[in-house]
């Protein structure tokens, strides 16, 4: 019971600590810093970027773009990222070693870590936006992420391919805009019943009564 002593003494930090970390919720548009942009590959061989973001407001989001199949070949995510480069007015990354709290599968948790990151996309102004995606984890319990849609320029709001045409007044964002909403997941479907050979079914339910008009509900 060692553990659960610690709650016999309140600690004022641990609980204002609660509010000190806002997760972003809301599909929408917003407009902050990436903090993080690490450089992973993944167990089966595909690589991408793990994005944490900070909108101007402290909310913060994390988020992956897969750039790299497991066969090595460039995926849609790839032009994604050169499109938030555009968005930055970056003609390269600059991939080099940065600390940033990535997950250890070995502690079971975020940690601190020397990795590669795209340092150059760090600190700098950038608006995104983002969508909520509700899903079901592999035990059937109901979460949510939020997902990357596109990146634009802060300061402008120009998309991209408008920064590239050297356009002056955004066209493209509240089209983007308004295309975005939640993503609801669909309840798992479960397996019907399983009756072996010569077992019974059980009995049908009784027909409900019809209920009394008097009843006020």
């Amino acid at each position: 019971m060692s553990y659960f002593s610690q709650f016999n003494t309140l600690s004022a930090e641990k609980a204002k600590s609660v509010f000190s970390y806002d997760t972003i919720q809301r599909t929408g548009k917003y407009i902050g810093q990436f903090t993080q942009a690490v450089c992973f590959e993944a167990p089966s061989g595909a690589k991408g970027i793990e994005f944490e973001f900070v909108s101007d407001n402290g909310e913060h989001a994390n988020f992956s773009l897969y750039t790299c199949s497991k066969d090595g070949k460039d995926i849609f995510s790839a032009n994604q990222v050169h499109a938030i480069m555009v968005c930055l007015r970056l003609r390269g990354a600059g991939v080099g070693m940065q600390k940033a709290s990535v997950w250890d599968n070995n502690e079971r948790k975020r940690v601190e870590k020397l990795v590669p990151q795209l340092t150059g996309m760090l600190n700098k102004p950038i608006g995104i936006l983002l969508e909520k995606e509700e899903y079901f984890d592999g035990n059937g319990n109901p979460r949510t992420r939020m997902n990357f849609k596109h990146a634009f320029e802060a300061a402008t709001e120009l998309m991209a391919d408008e920064v590239l045409a050297q356009k002056e007044a955004p066209e493209r964002l509240p089209r983007e805009v308004g295309k975005l909403k939640d993503q609801l997941a669909k309840p798992p479907v479960s397996a019907p019943p399983f009756y072996a050979p010569n077992t019974p079914k059980p009995p049908a339910a009784a027909p409900v009564p019809a209920f009394d008009d008097d009843i006020p509900f």
